[in-house]
């Protein structure tokens, strides 16, 4: 009857030995799970959909990333089009008369982006004129004496 009881105290404290075990083993996680895991960026606005601009002009675009917490809220900006140029700063510069679409794409999750919609108009600046006289012309009067070598 001892026996019994012993075997049966036994088979609960290895029982218990095994759940605590397992316990341990699940609060820790395991190799492939990070225990602090990065917020990745879910969603990207802008501060304009549309843009228009006159060559010449510039306009500067501020991304907003979400959410608030995310590990990484820098952007790529890339343009497409040759009538608008973007810097790394979100600053769009009116190139010619046409149109470009420009990207603000998360950094952290390529998935995640935005675009902007930028009409150009007006013409290019002027050049300045050129002159067809081979000779430079001087500003206002020359004061000065000449000698005449006979």
């Amino acid at each position: 009857m001892k026996t019994r009881k012993l075997t049966a105290t036994m088979t609960a404290l290895v029982a218990s030995f095994v759940l605590f075990g397992v316990a341990i083993f699940t609060s820790c996680g395991s190799k492939d799970e990070p225990i602090n895991p990065k917020v990745k960026p879910n969603y990207i606005s802008l501060n304009r959909s549309n843009l228009s601009l006159k060559v010449g002009e510039s306009y500067q675009l501020i991304a907003t990333v979400e959410p608030e917490n995310a590990d990484d809220k820098s952007v790529i900006w890339t343009v497409d089009g040759s009538a608008a140029t973007v810097n790394d700063e979100g600053v769009v510069v009116a190139l010619s008369q046409g149109s470009a679409v420009v990207t603000a794409t998360a950094n952290a999750n390529h998935d995640v982006f935005v675009d902007c919609y930028v009409t150009v108009s007006g013409s290019t600046p002027p050049e300045p004129p050129v002159s067809d006289d081979p000779e430079p012309t001087l500003p206002g009067p020359m004061w000065g004496t000449i000698i005449n070598n006979p």
